[in-house]
This record gives structure tokens, C-alpha cells and sequence, in this order.
């Protein structure tokens, strides 16, 4: 039985590592980015900036946020960072910016709910894109911690024509999504070009929370969650899907 295919839909920049990864592994990946990082429609305000700079931590929520930090500080902060994610981590790594922690799930949910999660108190950082983590800022304030999100970057969706996306339905690949405007913008898409076997493929997401995401967006496809959003992980899932259908 030959692999299945893979859509790949994270911003073109992310792609080709990950896609690397899965040929070598016998799979056929497709891309299809459904989103773009752009700068946010307004940049943070100084105030924020300042507040930030005296913050006891900072939580960076993806690679993407790691990058914006960079063009505002050039130099690693004076707060203990934590990382959401593998690829966040190896991103500050890069920047030679020190990671006090990482989320052994490597998703929101974990940093929340993980027993060997420093105690976070005072102020918090929260470096993110426009949209979603609202489940951390509620949580750690009810948890005593002065909380701002730093809006670093936005999401942009990327429109595609049916002409483009019916020869990738063809092949009934399996989708992967690392966030929930991708997501959407999948659902979308198939909403506006009547498409909807798009919605019925084999699904593959970064978390428990955009499973949920998926099923209220009209997905009726087998739905997985990854237990963190990395290559190891995704690698892992689609063998073990692969070998179940077999």
C-alpha cells in the first residue's frame, strides 16, 4: 500500500524542513500554505515594551514571535523565558536567547497543566500573534501574575482558486495544521469554492484545543491531535496512522 500524501500548511518558510523530513521517510508532501506572518496592524506601544522589559517572565508562544522579538531587542532580556514548543525553543537557541523551560507537550495546554511547570508569579510577558491565547492571560491571572500580550505579529490568509486546490483534493491527502487560523482559512476556502470534500479528509492538528476547533469549523474527518507540533511527533502520528489502515 503506498504512503498517503501529506498537505503541508504552515507559511512557506516553515514547509521545507518538515517536508524534508517526511520524504526521507517515503512520504509525498504537497504545500499549500494558508497563511503569511506579517508585522501587526499596529505595532506595540512603548509603554508595553518598557512594562516588558521589567517582567520577571516571558513566554514565547511560537518561532514566529521569537523573530518579531528580535527586530524590537536585540539582546536577550533580563526575564527568565519560557518556550512554547521545540521549534520556538531551538529559535531562541539561535538567537543565543537562554530558555529557562519548555512545555514537555509542547502546546498551551501543557504549560497550564504541567506539574514540573515553574511557579510563575509577578509580571508576564506573553509574546504572541494577533488572535487566541486567551486561555493562558485568564489562567495566569487567576493564578495572581500581571499578564500583557505583546501582539508581535499577525496572521495573513493566502486565497487559492479552485482550479489550484481540486487536483490536490484528488489525491485525498491527509492535512497537518499548527494553528487555528489555518484552520479557518482551510474552511474557508472549501466553504467559498463549495468544496466540500476538503472537509473530509484525514486531519492532523497541534493540540486537543484545535480538534475542537476543527469539529465546530464542519470537519467530519478522522481528527488526530499531535501530543506537540514538531517533526518527531508528526512523523510519529502519520506511521502509526499509516499502520492502522493497513
Amino acid at each position: 500500500m503506498a504512503s498517503p500524501h501529506i498537505l503541508l500548511t504552515r507559511p512557506a518558510a516553515q514547509i521545507e524542513t518538515t517536508a524534508t523530513r517526511l520524504e526521507a521517510a517515503g512520504y509525498t508532501t504537497r504545500a499549500l500554505p494558508l497563511t503569511r506572518i506579517a508585522p501587526p496592524a499596529r505595532q506595540p506601544r512603548q509603554a508595553d515594551c518598557r512594562w516588558a522589559e521589567q517582567a520577571d517572565w516571558w513566554i514565547f508562544t511560537s518561532r514566529n514571535a521569537v523573530d518579531a522579538a528580535c527586530t524590537i531587542w536585540p539582546t536577550a532580556p533580563q526575564a527568565r523565558i519560557i518556550a512554547i514548543g521545540k521549534a520556538t525553543a531551538a529559535q531562541l537557541h539561535a538567537q543565543r536567547w537562554p530558555v529557562h523551560w519548555t512545555p514537555p507537550g509542547g502546546s498551551s495546554e501543557s504549560l497550564l497543566g504541567d506539574p514540573t511547570a515553574p511557579s510563575l508569579q509577578g509580571r508576564v510577558a506573553l509574546m504572541a500573534g494577533s488572535g487566541g491565547r486567551r486561555q493562558i492571560k485568564q489562567q495566569l491571572r487567576a493564578r495572581g501574575c500581571e499578564v500583557r500580550k505583546l501582539l508581535l505579529y499577525r496572521r495573513v490568509g493566502i486565497d487559492y482558486a479552485a482550479a489550484e486546490l481540486n487536483p490536490l483534493l484528488d489525491l485525498r491527502p491527509k492535512l497537518v495544521f499548527s494553528s487555528g487560523h489555518g484552520l479557518r482559512q482551510w474552511a474557508r476556502l472549501m466553504q467559498a469554492h463549495k468544496l466540500a470534500q476538503g472537509l473530509t479528509l484525514d486531519t492532523l492538528v497541534a493540540s486537543p484545543r484545535l480538534c475542537k476547533l476543527a469539529r465546530q469549523l464542519g470537519f467530519g474527518a478522522a481528527l488526530r491531535a499531535l501530543p506537540t507540533m514538531s517533526d518527531d511527533a508528526l512523523l510519529t502520528a502519520l506511521n502509526e496512522w499509516t499502520h492502522d489502515r493497513r
